[in-house]
């Protein structure tokens, strides 16, 4: 039989009552810029998918009256310029530097594995100049999403010269710096890229990029970092200050999808700094130039009259040789030559996608963007961290619960403990629940009867789940149109369902 605890911790659920009712004007004005709110839904599955306001609803609606397609002729210059400067806001909102470059996907997975495919086709052409014989690497974090672990997977699968290793997690569920570090020192030379998540998927954990960037400069300088930020997207600014970072994420790659940023879809964004943008082009392949990225030697550096610093800095191990477009067809077509079989290509980004784009959802990424400048980001995100842990205080009074939202160790409790409801370690504006005997669906259909929307199951995390021991977990993530009284009715149809257990 479960009842709520016989002395709860009111004066906690009261002070953080109070805390955040004091934000009650700012969330109705926000809230009141969602129309799907009307009907009522009480929608806690914010970490998959954002809901829209009604600008960017509005600015697709707009989308359709444009005639013709983009980039293609000039009575489309209007359409052209509007995604261009859309385009142009997205990369500033994460990354101002003017030598930093945007292309639109059609989300986080087809940028990631983009990515993979045209790092795979340069790191052989690498190789095969090279003539090595070596097993080069690429780390990933045992924590990554899928998008950011199975393209990796597949490479290492297709190419015997890759080896695909990961960043262990530790018992309160950070990356192991030790261990990357260890790794970086050993396999300097030979670790061409670290993938890892900016904030975690299944629990909201933000990553210390800055330490991690760090670690990379000084024991292996020339592997790149790219970083799946899907779930850092919306509350940029705040973390790259958790993540020991300042202006813009010190990445190489930086990969996200606007509909976890209250924008539309079918779209996303792989951003890339100057030393990939130098790499672009098809043209003027001289294989002289290819130079011994595999066979780093200081005979190299100095013939080359660079100090260790410049040599790094410009990159020179990839300056001869080129990324490919892997996507080719219309749109960026310099010349083709039939007898020699053989194309030029415009010098664009190789990123790029050949043909007509989601020109529909790429409309309104200027309004979505405009937005998000406009909303009071930092008091937001504040108000929702409230609710998360107003969330977890009442969670906590419920009986045979195990508490291990803050635990340093919750996988060797989660071994010996029996417990009907687990909290597990969540962070930022995620609950992540585990529910004794597999009953995790049991309430996560129990709360949709209700109309609150939750995500159940291993969130496209098994590595992470596998680490915790645990078959699915129930995930909450919040947002700021949720609300306190949305709380306490989730609150007491879950109290209700372990009544009746």
């Amino acid at each position: 039989m479960y009842s709520m605890q016989d002395n709860p911790s009111l004066q906690t659920l009261s002070e953080l009552s109070e805390k955040i009712d004091s934000y009650s004007s700012l969330v109705e004005q926000f809230r009141e810029q969602f129309p799907v709110l009307d009907q009522a839904p009480i929608y806690f599955d914010n970490a998959a998918t954002s809901l829209r306001p009604q600008v960017v609803l509005e600015s697709f609606t707009r989308g359709f009256a444009y005639a013709g397609n983009v980039e293609r002729s000039l009575h489309t210059f209007e359409l052209s310029a509007l995604i261009k400067s859309g385009n142009n806001y997205l990369k500033n909102y994460f990354d101002p530097r003017e030598d930093s470059q945007l292309v639109y996907t059609a989300n986080t997975t087809q940028a990631i594995n983009l990515l993979a495919q045209t790092l795979g086709e340069f790191w052989c052409a690498q190789k095969n100049a090279a003539n090595s014989q070596e097993t080069y690497y690429i780390l990933v974090g045992q924590s990554n999403h899928h998008a950011n672990l199975l393209p990796w997977i597949k490479l290492c699968q297709q190419y015997s010269f890759l080896q695909l290793k990961y960043i262990p997690l530790k018992e309160d569920l950070t990356f192991d710096l030790d261990y990357l570090q260890n790794f970086c020192q050993e396999h300097a030379n030979n670790l061409l890229l670290v993938s890892i998540s900016s904030v975690d998927n299944s629990n909201g954990m933000v990553h210390p990029i800055g330490k991690i960037k760090q670690i990379l400069d000084t024991f292996s300088p020339h592997a790149w970092l790219a970083l799946d930020n899907a779930q850092g997207s919306t509350y940029n600014q705040i973390y790259l200050e958790k993540a020991g970072c300042t202006d813009y994420w010190p990445a190489d790659f930086l990969i996200g999808s606007l509909h976890k940023m209250f924008g539309l879809t079918g779209i996303g964004y792989l951003i890339t700094t100057q030393r990939i943008n130098q790499l672009k082009g098809k043209e003027d392949k001289d294989i002289n130039l290819l130079t011994k990225f595999f066979k780093l030697s200081n005979e190299f550096i100095n013939s080359q009259e660079k100090s260790n610093e410049e040599f790094i800095h410009l990159n020179l191990p990839y300056k001869g040789n080129s990324l490919n477009h892997q996507l080719v067809g219309g749109g960026f077509v310099k010349s083709i030559n039939l007898d020699k079989v053989d194309y030029q290509l415009k010098d664009t980004n190789p990123f790029l996608i050949a043909g007509t784009p989601n020109i529909n959802a790429q409309v309104t990424v200027k309004d979505t963007i405009k937005w998000l400048n406009n909303q009071p980001l930092r008091e937001l995100y504040d108000y929702t961290h409230l609710l998360q842990q107003y969330f977890l205080e009442h969670l906590r009074q419920f009986n045979d619960v195990l508490d291990l939202s803050n635990a340093t160790d919750a996988p060797s409790q989660l071994e010996v403990a029996s417990h009907s409801l687990r909290i597990l370690p969540s962070f930022g504006h995620h609950i992540s629940l585990s529910i004794e005997d597999g009953q995790d669906i049991d309430l996560g259909q129990e709360l949709a009867k209700h109309n609150i929307s939750v995500r159940v199951g291993k969130h496209c995390a098994y590595p992470y789940h596998d680490f915790l021991g645990v078959d699915s977990t129930l995930r909450i993530s919040l947002a700021p149109y949720n609300t306190r009284e949305e709380v306490e009715y989730a609150v007491e149809v879950m109290f209700n369902f372990f009544m009746n257990l």
